[in-house]
């Protein structure tokens, strides 16, 4: 969760009776309490206490997070604090003040979501008996600090494009109620009225509009959007085995290809686009009564995704006989980044089925990380992240990709674990080279040329996590696009994955 750093250090500062306090008129002294000094004189909008020991909260407060305690000389300590403008630190002096108390807390907190009161009546018209249902949800706003680069993906509503909720029979998963709103503010409520009365499994379900959205919904075998109507009736589907129901789907997108340097792909390839950043909330046994209003508590939304963190160290590429020929990792229209052997389908809890991913991957599944110009980026972003260090001496490239995570709930796979092997991520990189190259195959460019490198990601993706992998290219590469049986001369080893508020895990690969 982020942390609002709230700071209450309460001293009895020792007198001096080398220096009286100036009085003012009022009689009071221009002594600050120390800590009080100490703080504001290094970030003018932390939260503090006033003299008399209440707290005065700066409306611009910022998302503080104490980083670490360190002790210095003479018995003070350091105070680390990071927040969203800077990192700073805090020394407390021990011989100048007696300390009294510390107290340090990261309070956890929700952002709430907008007010959308209707007395709209979505789902089934016809019913003539029902409640009421009021529900406040709360956005699970994490934060998240890394052991390799340090940059963080900032969140807000602005991640929430919008929210559709659905009351549905959890054994069956047969819809009877849904409604959607768009967030438009911090801190609200939603109320419903004409609700059917029953008992339902409540579900959240963010970010999955197909006509928006990189998402692809089905409605009884049909692509179609989710509506407020054209679901009611029908139920979520626990496996893709089925065309009937509702299912939800990565999105259809071109294979890369390029009209000066083409990539020449398998057959049997299909290429899908990165998934939206999907959320869930869940609520069981929701009643609804004749006549009544259900409030049902505060419910927070879940990130779905995991997020793929690729750099890329091009250093130890060898040197070509004629050092002219040169790998080219610029702003073509060629370059691109993918993920092979994507997982097949999502969705919501039914019956036994837990929620998220189903249970199997396709080998033919090609995800469209990244293509042309923006594939490798060379500059640290200047939005988006907090803070925002990604690349280093050796790591100049990088690119983040969200992907769907390659294990279902019920494999129940720790985050330490290696995905089985139908479903291990595989992934591929290309560039360009100049005519007269020579790739690790021995064969030479006879012209402007695309070269790959390509490797096997073992361990598994979990969501909520961010995997940075770390790439080290040390072979030219190879002129055809590698398939999963061949690795490319890559070797990927993974580090423990964390959720996205501890560490950003490393997957170290050598080409």
């Amino acid at each position: 969760m982020v942390g609002i750093g709230s700071v209450e250090l309460n001293y009895i500062p020792e007198y001096d009776s080398t220096r009286s306090p100036e009085k003012k008129e009022n009689g009071s002294s221009d002594h600050p309490l120390p800590w009080q000094a100490i703080v504001w004189g290094i970030i003018n909008n932390l939260p503090f206490l006033d003299r008399s020991g209440k707290e005065k909260i700066n409306q611009n407060r910022e998302i503080l997070q104490l980083i670490k305690t360190e002790k210095f000389p003479n018995n003070g300590f350091l105070l680390s604090f990071e927040s969203r403008s800077t990192l700073f630190k805090v020394k407390i002096h021990k011989q100048h003040y007696k300390m009294k108390k510390i107290y340090f807390s990261l309070i956890t907190i929700g952002i709430l979501l907008f007010a959308a009161c209707t007395n709209d009546v979505p789902g089934n018209q016809e019913v003539t008996e029902g409640g009421s249902l009021e529900a406040k949800i709360s956005f699970d706003a994490k934060t998240l600090r890394a052991a390799s680069s340090t940059a963080i993906p900032t969140v807000s509503w602005a991640n929430v494009k919008q929210v559709q909720l659905f009351l549905y029979d959890k054994a069956s998963g047969e819809v009877k109620f849904s409604h959607t709103v768009t967030p438009t503010s911090a801190q609200q409520k939603f109320s419903w009225t004409n609700v059917p009365a029953g008992t339902y499994r409540l579900a959240l379900l963010a970010n999955v509009k197909s006509n928006t959205d990189d998402i692809v919904t089905w409605v009884n075998g049909t692509k179609e959007e989710f509506t407020n109507y054209n679901v009611i009736g029908k139920v979520f589907n626990a496996s893709f085995n089925t065309t009937q129901g509702l299912q939800i789907d990565l999105k259809e997108k071109s294979l890369p290809t390029s009209p000066t340097i083409p990539h020449v792909w398998g057959t049997s390839l299909r290429g899908y686009a990165a998934p939206s950043e999907i959320f869930t909330a869940y609520s069981e046994d929701v009643e609804i009564k004749v006549g009544e209003t259900t409030v049902v508590p505060e419910l927070q939304l879940k990130r779905e995704i995991s997020l793929l963190r690729a750099r890329f160290n091009i250093k130890e590429i060898p040197v070509q006989p004629d050092p002219t020929k040169t790998v080219h990792f610029d702003n073509s229209e060629s370059n691109f980044i993918a993920i092979q052997r994507l997982p097949v389908g999502f969705g919501l809890k039914v019956g036994t089925f837990a929620g998220g991913v189903m249970a199997a991957s396709d080998v033919d599944r090609v995800l469209v990380g990244s293509v042309g110009a923006d594939t490798y980026k060379n500059t640290d972003p200047a939005t988006g992240y907090n803070p925002n260090k990604i690349i280093d001496s050796n790591f100049t490239l990088w690119h983040d990709i969200r992907v769907l995570p390659n294990a279902s709930l019920s494999e129940n796979l720790d985050k330490e674990a290696d995905a089985s092997s139908s479903r291990r991520y595989f992934i591929i990189i290309g560039a360009w080279v100049d005519a007269g190259y020579k790739f690790a195959d021995g064969t030479v460019a006879s012209e402007n040329k695309a070269v790959y490198w390509a490797g096997t990601i073992n361990g598994v993706f979990t969501k909520n996590v961010i995997r940075e992998v770390n790439m080290t290219l040390k072979t030219p590469g190879y002129p055809i696009i590698p398939e999963p049986e061949d690795e490319g001369g890559l070797e990927i080893t993974i580090g423990l994955p964390e959720n996205w508020d501890s560490v950003i895990v490393n997957t170290d690969i050598e080409a």
